[in-house]
């Protein structure tokens, strides 16, 4: 189950936007090596994991009714539109 939380908040209210700035690199925490621990564990070969679900191959075919066309002219003169139409 996932959990979640929305927090909607107007853009004024936001406050100022970040200064970053370049620092020197800090260490903020470390882990001591455990062999102890380290013996809970297995270790995967290779570490990979394929999440796809699309198919390698698609195949899709669609039969249409043909529709009958031909080719006509249009006189065009002033308005353009055929003599006698009421439009």
């Amino acid at each position: 189950m996932a959990e979640e939380f929305q927090y909607q908040k107007e853009r004024q209210k936001f406050g100022r936007t970040g200064a970053f700035e370049d620092t020197d690199i800090q260490i903020v925490g470390s882990v001591v090596h455990n062999a102890e621990q380290e013996a809970m564990y297995q270790l995967r070969n290779p570490n990979k994991v394929v999440l796809d679900n699309i198919p390698v191959l698609s195949e899709h075919r669609v039969n249409t009714e043909r529709v009958a066309t031909n080719n006509r002219g249009m006189s065009h003169k002033v308005g353009g539109w055929p003599a006698g139409c009421d439009w």
